[in-house]
C-alpha cells in the first residue's frame, strides 16, 4: 500500500514531510485559536447581557420609586380629597343610572370621539 513512498526520493519527502507538519501545526494553532475567540466572544455578550439587565432592572425600580412617591404625594394632598368630594357628589347627581348615563355621554354622545 504504501510501496509508492519508498520510491519517492528523500529530497521530496523531506519537503513534503515538512510542509505536512507545518500545515498540522497551522491547523491545530487555527483551532485552539478559533476555540478561545469563540468563548471569549461568547463571554463578553452574556457580561453584556447581565450588564443591560442590570441596567434596565435599576431604570425599572426607580420608575415604580417615582411612580410610588407620585401616589403617595398625591393621596396627602388636600385637594386631591376635596377633589374626590367633589366627584362623588357629581356621580350621585346623575341618580341610579350615572353608571350608564356617562357611559352613554362618553362614548356614543362624545364630540371628540378620538
Amino acid at each position: 500500500m504504501f510501496n509508492f513512498i519508498k520510491n519517492i526520493k528523500i529530497t521530496k519527502k523531506l519537503p513534503i514531510f515538512v510542509m505536512l507538519i507545518g500545515g498540522l501545526s497551522l491547523f491545530i494553532t487555527i483551532s485552539i485559536s478559533y476555540k478561545e475567540s469563540k468563548e471569549q466572544l461568547i463571554n463578553e455578550a452574556q457580561q453584556r447581557l447581565i450588564a443591560v439587565g442590570e441596567t434596565r432592572t435599576i431604570n425599572i425600580k426607580n420608575y415604580l420609586n417615582d411612580i410610588k412617591d407620585d401616589l403617595i404625594y398625591v393621596s396627602q394632598n388636600i385637594t386631591t380629597a376635596d377633589s374626590l368630594k367633589l366627584f362623588e357628589k357629581a356621580f350621585n347627581d346623575f341618580g341610579q343610572d350615572a353608571l350608564k348615563t356617562l357611559h352613554n355621554e362618553y362614548i356614543y354622545k362624545n364630540p371628540n370621539p378620538q
